[in-house]
């Protein structure tokens, strides 16, 4: 990567905290990011994450409700 793309990563980089339920996501999108999101430097190599994508609204409904 090149010294600007990580320059321009940081400056424009954004936390999104507002979201649009009713937008559908591209599932190879977010397939993607995750094996993107796989290759960032944790620590010890340990890699102790994993990833579930709920598309169900009735799932997410349930799951929302049991972390609030």
């Amino acid at each position: 990567m090149s010294e600007k793309k990580v320059s321009e990563a940081i400056e424009f980089r954004r936390s999104v905290r507002i979201f649009d339920d009713e937008k559908d996501i591209d599932s190879a999108l977010v397939k993607k990011c995750l094996e993107q999101a796989i290759l960032a430097p944790n620590s010890s190599n340990l890699q102790l994450w994993e990833f579930y994508h709920v598309t169900s609204n009735e799932e997410i409904k349930k799951i929302a409700k049991a972390c609030f």
